[in-house]
């Protein structure tokens, strides 16, 4: 079986993400990126309910000239239509913004850790 991979993203594409470089960017990015793996995987499984998800969504660590970025990456059997449907599905079609539950976890996160949504510390 061959896989083939898709970059989808931090965060939903109506959402801002942490930026590489800012002071709390490994934490927060990584915190982000699991909420919207977990997000993506609880809409697959409600768009198919019957199927399930068949594509493997994972964090992708990658090297860029300002520091290691983390995104969300669809690996899948592109031999499987519904799993490149899928795919296709949480490139383009899945909700574009946070879950009201997904949304409080980051404002929670930022405030236990004094950084704003960007991952700045917060000067008091």
């Amino acid at each position: 079986m061959s896989v083939d991979t898709l970059n989808i993203g931090a965060v939903p594409p109506e959402e801002s993400c942490t930026q590489v470089g800012a002071d709390s960017y490994t934490r927060l990015a990584k915190l982000e990126c699991s909420l919207y793996r977990e997000q993506l995987t609880e809409e697959i499984n409600t768009e198919w309910p019957d199927i399930g998800c068949r594509i493997r969504l994972v964090i992708q660590s990658c090297a860029h000239d300002y520091g290691t970025y983390h995104e969300v990456e669809a690996r899948y059997d592109p031999e499987d239509p519904i799993a490149v449907a899928q795919a296709l599905y949480c490139e383009g079609e899945a909700s574009g913004v946070w879950t009201a539950s997904r949304q409080q976890v980051l404002e929670d996160f930022c405030a236990a850790n004094g950084i704003d949504r960007h991952g700045h510390s917060i000067v008091r």
